[in-house]
């Protein structure tokens, strides 16, 4: 079988299209040999290589030559036509050949898009293919079927625009073939641009149903390149209006060379960018190559976010899971969320501790978008390759004019990728504004922005910045935008809106959202366990709730491995650490420190576990809790006889009762013990009076569990003490000259300087009597003596400020034994009323003018206060007579206050 190549004129709407054959001759007929005459093969004789436009038929109708075995013509057989690709139709469908043996369709005229194909067939015998391509008049179309061994499309027509223009495609770029169709959009407007951005020549329209490749494909077009300025080469995607400038490798007055892993529109970086597609898939993808002069010297570009909005609002983002930090999952994050109008500060609730986050979301957003962008490792050395063979000046001009150009176009962040002299990416920043001279980068390991400049004469000075905060610092000098012509995005911009969709959920929903999250990154899942009660077991939380019901609640994580050495808690309403462990064996954590959370409102609480990576804690995962400050406390705390046999009632507090009901066992002190069910009062009767101690434990009904205990006392003597809290001088009696011998002075001093240090004791001496004693002791009380301090002279308080004794002693001036004293009390309760102790201390020997010698007081001082329960407020007041210059006793006396509060501690 044979076919002959004819070539046709072109019609005035055709243009320089090649018509390919795809399909051979058809053989003869298998079996036994047909008799003479009988058909027995035919061929193409004319129409294989023709162009025109759709709707358009084309010059010459397709015609076949038929044979029989001898090889004759073979006249009056039937030849069946039919179109088998590209919607177009035909008329004469069932043509009859001549005496020459040859059989002409009437007309094909060329459908709407994609390969056009037409089918002869005789019989049974095979068929043979015409094949066809789309054109349009001064357009410079041109397609080709790139399979897995690669290829090159070239656009070869004289006076086209884009004539030399070619697409080279490596061996194993696609895992099948595919069609790659380019287009001269001549007339079409091209989109608008910044000042100093303009279209240098028609759109090129592509058009391909392959995927992203596997290796860098290389795009070679002929430029116009005017004095002043230099080219860019953009894609645009027509569907979006989304535009990306492509990597460019090299560039000359004429031409620019630039590199990718993909031609497809719907793959650029931006809104509402799809998945890429499977290597099976065949759909159609159109993008627009526009190339685009930019005025020389660049105007400035940015900045298009604020850094102190717009970044994850943590300096340092290494983490166990990845010690050379996510900065560059952060960067590919930080520039998609531009795009979205998601602003990272927005959404990422950072912790106490640097680099730890509240949620499990940020931790795997930012796993994730790291791996995607590491996967590109191969695509930056290979362009990193590239650029190496050019001088430093040009090199860095082309990425400069790339990275300037990206930030004015696209008017989102870049991600660039920062290399030093060796072969990898040694880390990653974000391109956020750019001049003539320099780029203005967000490292997330750095307090603030890098400015990084560019000499003409020298290209990019060496910039020592971190891979993360407590690594050492890297030296880089060159810098590779990080775009969808490298790397995948399609999975970051899905995973940023995950995570932006944690600050919009409720508490559950957050949660769900957070643990799938880090189940997909591989961030690894927290076990909480929790003791209620000292000496209690430790049992998993469920439903991830906690109720908190006194200080000795304590809990643990087991250790999650990887390398786990302790964990924090946080809350992140208030972002205070309430407890932190750190230890190979994880220890257990009392929640002492609580405080800051307040009763009965649910709170949410992080678990942390983390790791010592650099010297500095990485923050391995993250557990949200609900907790719920639910304290277990009996009142009265103490609890006074007034007669043996009395009976003594005890009240519990039981805030959020588990749900399923609740025990209390009380336990006397005396050898008795009873339980109540769902019930907060008791009562019970002493055989003696003494004292005691009761302990009211809260169960779990359901359970058995402990949940909480607390401590009560039962008194025979009623004995309680204040410890001081504070203590103010707002008189300003202290300033005074230190040297000044005066027994309060000394001892105020010293309250004033430490309170914690000084104790009021009020006394009940016994069950029958109504005589209280009130003392101040300035060290600490021993609980063991009811009646603690002993009266000393004056002349031992002379300690320097804030000295906490060696010896238990008491002040002169506020108790028997030292000067006139007397006191009154309102009531005997001690948890209520008044109460006011004066003395005068000291008597002095004045020389009065015209009076002579007289006697008289050197002072007085009086103490005041209320008892409110555990609470006590008052005032101390101080009265000096003072002696003139003519020594004459001043009348009334200077009084000093110095207000106080003071704690009840039994």
């Amino acid at each position: 079988m044979c076919h002959s190549t004819c070539a046709f004129p072109l019609s005035r709407r055709a243009a320089t299209l090649l018509l390919l054959v795809l399909g051979a001759c058809g053989g003869g007929s298998t079996g036994t040999t047909p008799p003479a005459g009988s058909p027995a093969s035919i061929a193409i004789t004319a129409g294989d290589q023709q162009q025109a436009a759709s709707g358009v038929a084309v010059p010459v109708a397709p015609a076949v030559l038929v044979r029989d075995a001898a090889q004759a013509p073979v006249a009056g057989a039937t030849v069946h036509f039919s179109v088998t690709s590209g919607g177009g139709t035909i008329t004469g469908a069932n043509a009859l050949t001549d005496g020459s043996g040859v059989a002409r369709l009437g007309q094909w005229t060329l459908g709407p898009a994609g390969a056009q194909r037409l089918a002869a067939q005789v019989g049974s015998l095979a068929a043979v293919t015409f094949q066809a391509t789309l054109s349009v008049a001064g357009t410079g179309g041109v397609e080709g079927t790139i399979g897995t061994g690669g290829g090159t499309i070239q656009i070869t027509a004289a006076g086209e625009p884009y004539q030399g223009l070619q697409v080279t495609v490596p061996a194993g770029t696609f895992a099948a073939s595919g069609v790659i169709r380019l287009r001269n959009l001549a007339g079409q407007s091209p989109p608008s641009l910044p000042t100093g951005y303009q279209a240098v020549g028609p759109m090129l329209e592509i058009a391909t149903d392959q995927p992203r490749g596997a290796q860098l494909m290389t795009i070679d077009v002929p430029i116009t390149r005017a004095p002043g300025t230099d080219v860019v080469l953009v894609m645009r995607d027509p569907s979006r209006g989304v535009m990306e400038v492509m990597p460019t490798v090299a560039r000359t007055s004429t031409s620019i060379r630039v590199v990718t892993t993909h031609l497809r529109g719907d793959l650029l970086r931006g809104p509402g960018a799809q998945p890429g597609l499977l290597s099976t898939s065949r759909g159609f993808s159109v993008g627009q190559l526009i190339p685009v002069s930019m005025l020389v010297p660049v105007a400035p570009a940015g900045p298009v976010v604020a850094p102190s909005i717009g970044r994850w609002p943590v300096l340092d983002h290494g983490s166990a899971q990845a010690p050379n930090g996510f900065s560059a999952g952060l960067a590919a994050l930080q520039s998609l969320a531009g795009t979205a109008s998601v602003l990272l500060g927005n959404v990422v609730k950072p912790l106490a501790t640097p680099g730890f986050y509240a949620d499990k979301g940020p931790l795997a957003a930012a796993k994730i978008a790291q791996a995607e962008v590491q996967t590109s490792s191969g695509t930056f050395s290979s362009i990193f390759s590239a650029l190496s063979t050019l001088s430093s000046t040009v090199r860095d001009e082309l990425l400069h004019d790339n990275i300037v150009a990206s930030l004015a176009i696209g008017g989102q962040p870049v991600p660039v990728a920062l290399f030093g002299t060796g072969q990898a990416p040694a880390l990653f920043a974000t391109a956020i504004a750019g001049t003539a001279a320099d780029l203005t980068l967000l490292n997330p390991a750095e307090n603030a922005p890098v400015i990084w400049s560019r000499s003409v004469a020298a290209g990019y000075a060496a910039l020592a910045t971190h891979v993360t905060a407590d690594q050492a610092l890297v030296t880089v000098s060159t810098a590779i935008p990080v775009s969808s012509f490298t790397t995948t995005f399609s999975k970051i911009s899905a995973t940023l809106s995950d995570l932006a969709s944690l600050a919009q959920s409720a508490a559950t929903a957050r949660r769900q959202k957070n643990d799938a999250m880090g189940a997909s990154a591989g961030i690894p899942e927290v076990a909480v366990e929790v003791q209620s009660a000292p000496g209690g077991s430790f049992t998993p939380i469920s439903n991830n709730t906690i109720v908190v019901r006194n200080s000795s609640t304590t809990i643990r994580v087991p250790s999650i491995g990887g390398g786990t050495t302790g964990w924090v808690i946080n809350l992140p309403t208030t972002g205070a650490e309430v407890g932190r462990a750190n230890g190979t064996d994880l220890p257990v954590t009392s929640l002492s420190n609580f405080a800051a959370i307040p009763d009965g409102v649910p709170t949410e609480m992080v678990v942390s576990p983390f790791a010592r990576v650099g010297g500095l804690l990485r923050q391995m995962s993250a557990h949200l809790l609900t907790v719920t400050k639910a304290p277990f406390t009996v009142s009265p705390e103490i609890s006074n006889f007034t007669a043996a046999f009395a009976p003594l009632t005890f009240t519990a507090t039981v805030s959020s009762p588990p749900a399923t009901g609740y025990l209390i066992e009380w336990d006397w002190g005396a050898g008795s013990t009873t339980v109540s069910r769902n019930t907060t009062t008791a009562t019970h009767s002493y055989p003696e009076v003494k004292d005691y101690t009761v302990i009211a434990t809260l169960f779990d009904e359901a359970s058995g569990a402990s949940l909480a205990a607390d401590t009560v006392k039962v008194q025979a003597n009623a004995v309680s003490h204040w410890r001081l809290t504070s203590i103010t001088d707002p008189n300003h009696y202290l300033p005074l000259d230190p040297a000044d011998d005066f027994a309060d002075d000394a001892a105020l001093r010293r309250l004033l300087a430490s309170p914690g240090m000084g104790l009021i004791s009020v006394s009940q001496q016994t069950v029958t009597t109504s005589e209280l004693e009130l003392r101040i002791l300035t060290t600490p009380w021993d609980p063991t003596d009811p009646f603690p301090g002993v009266a000393r002279r004056a002349g031992e308080f002379d300690f320097p400020l804030g000295h906490v004794p060696t010896e238990v002693f008491a002040l002169g001036p506020f108790f028997t034994g030292w000067g006139t004293n007397f006191w009154t009390q309102s009531t005997t309760d001690l948890n209520s009323g008044t109460m006011t102790g004066q003395s005068n201390f000291g008597t002095m020997v004045y020389t009065v003018k015209d009076a002579g010698v007289q006697t008289g007081p050197s002072g007085a001082s009086r103490f005041t206060a209320t008892r409110t329960g555990t609470t006590m407020t008052g005032t101390i007041s101080i009265w000096i007579w003072w002696v003139t210059e003519d020594e004459v006793l001043q009348d009334p006396p200077q009084e000093y206050r110095f207000p106080f509060t003071a704690t009840r501690l039994r």
